[in-house]
């Protein structure tokens, strides 16, 4: 009778034993994991935008009229010198034969007229006038120059100053409340001197175009002096009717100049080799003077983006840095690029800047207009131990994770440097190779059991 109850005691302290086990393990939170490692991070950019070209020039006429020839289409290559568009010109065509029998006729009476006494007096009188005329061109090409680029670069370096200046002035407040740091105040500062050098730079152009008409107005001056003095001296070395017939030659073939000029100006050249991104006109359509007819983006030696940035990253994207970029119409495609110009200024309307990424070389297949994407990276770090913030708990001043030590859950306190992209850097507290606990639910020192590894 005895024995059967030190029996029974036996088993009872052995069910006991495996029932606290079973109870142990059952009662252990679950929690999935992730191992602490090292490894590189980036802080990227995306973008969307388009291909393009560096430069883009819109090409029109520098006459109205009909256009009866349009010899090109969107996506097409041309060469410098290639027609690409006509005005109907049968009228310059009609002028230029009857200009051609005025200066004939002209010169027939001229001949009849000339005696071999005033021949170094017309030559003189000649020379004199192809001197004013090669002045009356510089002087006309000087002028078309200081109206065309310099006032307009101007006024874009006064628009970029008066917006680099407001920026200022909200950071400036912005850092006098404390809400920014030095180091960012004096970045958009350098901003702002830089469009301040701009305007300065661009002022001393626009000045120094004036000086070049200034030049070219008292070259054509002096030039205009010397023909006079010439035809003083044909005046006096020549008769009336010489006078007469010398002044209906020059007149006929100014005319006739005219003419071939105007004829001449009916058709559309391409100035440089390069593809044509956008036609914006038809046969039959009257134009007006410098009415936009087509888009040409110069021949380079490598391919050129340009995508929109959100205004807020202002300041962290400059030339240099690099960027992939890719398009839907070649998905397994990934080309490699370079922030080459950032624009100084910003669309209000979309809140966003203008980043020029220039590829490594030419990609014929991305041609102009394409829609691209691009991730530009604006920050690389080597072998840092990155973990998701969502593993990361507490505020600012205090982060926490939970890692598995012996069965239990370790609070371990660390010190971390966000990334902005919801990734944090871990500077202390980890060591690779730690397993971080997932479940948000632990308390320190609870028995935890490891669940599936996350993904």
């Amino acid at each position: 009778m005895m024995k059967r109850k030190i029996i029974f005691a036996v088993v009872a302290v052995v069910m006991l034993g495996a029932g606290l086990a079973l109870w142990s393990m059952f009662s252990a939170a679950a929690s999935g994991y992730v191992e602490a490692e090292k490894t590189e991070s980036r802080e990227t950019v995306l973008a969307t935008g388009k291909v393009t070209g560096k430069h883009v020039i819109r090409l029109s006429f520098t006459g109205s009229g009909v256009i009866s020839e349009l010899m090109v289409d969107e996506g097409e290559a041309v060469e410098q010198g290639q027609i690409l568009a006509v005005l109907d010109n049968e009228n310059e065509k009609n002028r230029i034969v009857q200009r051609q029998n005025d200066l004939e006729i002209a010169a027939t009476q001229l001949k009849k007229t000339q005696t071999t006494d005033y021949k170094q007096a017309l030559e003189e009188l000649k020379q004199a006038q192809n001197r004013e005329k090669d002045a009356r061109l510089e002087y006309e090409q000087s002028r078309e120059r200081i109206e065309v680029r310099p006032e307009e670069e101007l006024k874009q370096a006064r628009l970029a100053l008066d917006s680099a200046q407001k920026q200022y002035q909200r950071q400036l407040q912005l850092y006098q409340e404390g809400i920014i740091s030095s180091s960012e105040l004096e970045e958009v500062e350098k901003k702002l001197q830089l469009a301040e050098s701009n305007l300065a730079l661009a002022e001393s152009d626009y000045q120094g175009r004036h000086l070049e008409l200034e030049q070219a107005q008292s070259s054509l001056e002096v030039a205009q002096s010397n023909v006079a003095v010439a035809q003083g001296l044909v005046d006096d070395l020549r008769g009336d009717s010489l006078d007469l017939a010398e002044l209906e030659k020059l007149q006929a073939q100014a005319r006739l100049e005219e003419a071939e000029l105007a004829y001449e100006q009916t058709y559309l050249k391409s100035p440089l080799d390069g593809s044509i991104t956008r036609v914006a006109a038809s046969p039959g359509e009257f134009l007006q003077s410098g009415q936009e007819v087509l888009t040409l983006i110069p021949e380079a030696e490598v391919t050129y983006v340009e995508v929109q940035v959100e205004e807020d990253l202002t300041g962290r994207i400059v030339p240099g840095q690099e960027a992939v970029v890719t398009t839907t119409a070649y998905p397994d495609q990934h080309f490699s690029a370079s922030v080459s110009h950032v624009s100084p200024g910003i669309d209000a309307a979309r809140g966003t800047f203008n980043v020029r990424l220039e590829l490594d070389q030419l990609i014929p297949e991305l041609v102009p207009d394409l829609a691209v994407f691009a991730e530009i990276i604006i920050d690389f770090r080597e072998e840092s131990m990155i973990l998701e913030q969502r593993y990361v708990y507490g505020t600012d001043g205090e982060r926490f994770v939970y890692a598995y030590r012996g069965g239990r859950v370790d609070t371990r306190e660390l010190e971390v440097e966000s990334l902005g992209n919801g990734y944090l850097v871990v500077r202390e507290g980890l060591e690779p190779g730690e397993l971080i606990l997932t479940n948000p639910d632990l308390t320190q020192g609870q028995r935890v059991r490891l669940a599936a590894e996350e993904k």
